[in-house]
């Protein structure tokens, strides 16, 4: 009689293969999760960064702040300035201080000169631009 100890080389590579199938549906899980996850913060930065904006009551400040950083803005119509945000002169210079987070890498902030409000936005962060418009956010 033979003494059988060990595995064949069939099994070994069936359970080979059943490893490696579960490991690549873990990884591409893993992945979604990650994306999900970066996305959904470079949104709360955006949206940090714009309640900023209107709780910096930047108006009112504006003509103090504006004649001596530059800032980089201009008047879109009667009631709405825009200001870009990125650039030594942008708006990030002057709310930065007001900001935990990541400041955007580019953009520019409509504000409401009558409500003192940010009216719609368009904003990059790291590796997601956002969009503000209404109250809602969307984020490419």
């Amino acid at each position: 009689m033979k003494n059988k100890n060990g595995f064949t080389l069939v099994e070994l590579l069936a359970v080979i293969t059943v490893i490696a199938v579960l490991l690549s549906i873990a990884t591409t899980s893993t992945v979604s999760v990650l994306n999900k996850g970066r996305k959904r913060t470079e949104k709360l930065s955006a949206k940090e960064y714009i309640t900023a904006i209107n709780d910096y009551n930047f108006i009112a400040k504006a003509n103090e702040k504006i004649s001596t950083t530059n800032c980089d803005c201009s008047q879109l119509s009667a009631n709405i300035i825009k200001c870009k945000v990125e650039g030594s002169n942008g708006l990030s210079t002057i709310i930065k201080e007001s900001i935990d987070g990541k400041l955007p890498k580019s953009g520019t902030v409509n504000i409401d000169k009558t409500t003192n409000k940010v009216v719609s936005a368009k904003i990059k962060v790291n590796h997601y631009t956002v969009n503000y418009n209404n109250n809602k956010y969307k984020i490419n």
